[in-house]
């Protein structure tokens, strides 16, 4: 999945749905989500947010690996660090930086969400 946090979430997706011919897949009251009619390529969602800034970028990549703690020890490894954003109060996801700055996130695998978020390479 590749999450696009925007402040007019409806409008951003509209664009993108318009530019990719992606129809809307989920409309939810604070996010929209759309996908390629036969789920080739990525999910790209949208959710409301304070947008670009110093403490996070308008659009990060969601991860699910079916083994999140080696996915973590692997991206440290490879030169990810650790942002002071951190995780989600339940631990389900983490927030790291690649060696450029840009970040990503890695999720705890949670049923159908896998099918929404870009798989890793073993």
């Amino acid at each position: 999945m590749v999450t696009f946090t925007c402040s007019e979430p409806g409008v951003v997706a509209s664009f993108w749905s318009g530019l990719l011919g992606y129809p809307v897949s989920d409309n939810a009251e604070a996010s929209v989500t759309i996908e390629h009619p036969q789920g080739i390529g990525p999910v790209l969602e949208f959710v409301p947010g304070r947008g670009s800034g110093p403490t996070m970028h308008s659009v990060h990549i969601d991860l699910a690996p079916s083994e999140r703690d080696a996915a973590i020890e692997r991206a440290l490894r490879l030169g990810a660090t650790r942002t002071s954003l951190g995780r989600s109060a339940d631990g389900a996801w983490s927030v790291f930086r690649d060696p450029e700055g840009n970040e990503f996130f890695i999720q705890q695998t949670t049923g159908s969400f896998e099918r929404y978020v870009a798989p890793l390479a073993s």
